[in-house]
């Protein structure tokens, strides 16, 4: 860390933002552990002035965002049962509570596309190899990345591998909400 970011953090602050950094840095790319490392280190940085040893900081920082993360999953997995696949990354909470899919009128149009996605994300799956499409039906279920890997086979690497191939190929067709209004 720079001298000036440093001088105006307490030292345990300091030395547990290095500390939850390199947890991130030392996590397998895409894994929950670099997620919520990633989450810690911001709360660290939100609590640069806290005084206390960097051993409380740290556990303070990696609980709050263990928990911030798993209520996040939770949360993502229920929009998916409620609005139908993929459509969690459309879902957000109010200031009141509420999902910004139940101020939007869920249309057709918008269920039409969706389906539309989601037929499509099946077709691209078929570049993945046989069991592509097994993966991305687990995905559009709700599973994790390990989750679907495990059942239907496959190693966790290669599932990663695969979700990010198909956000690749996926994303010039997230027209989710076009013409929804």
């Amino acid at each position: 860390m720079s001298t000036t970011i440093s001088a105006a953090m307490s030292a345990g602050a300091v030395t547990a933002i290095e500390v939850l950094q390199s947890r991130a840095i030392q996590s397998p790319p895409g894994s929950d552990d670099e997620k919520i490392a990633e989450i810690a280190v911001g709360y660290g940085v939100e609590r640069a002035d806290a005084e206390g040893e960097a051993q409380f900081i740290i556990y303070d920082c990696w609980r709050n965002a263990k928990s911030t993360y798993y209520r996040s999953r939770q949360r993502g997995r229920a929009a998916v049962q409620a609005y139908g696949c993929l459509t969690y990354g459309r879902i957000a909470v109010t200031d009141d509570g509420a999902d910004i899919a139940d101020t939007i009128s869920v249309a057709d149009e918008v269920t039409a596309n969706t389906s539309a996605f989601c037929d499509r994300a099946l077709e691209v799956a078929t570049t993945l190899g046989s069991k592509g499409p097994a993966f991305v039906r687990r995905m559009m279920a709700g599973d994790t990345v390990a989750e679907a890997a495990q059942a239907i086979g496959i190693s966790r690497a290669t599932a990663h591998r695969w979700r990010a191939a198909m956000a690749t190929l996926l994303t010039p067709h997230l027209h989710l909400t076009e013409g929804a209004e």
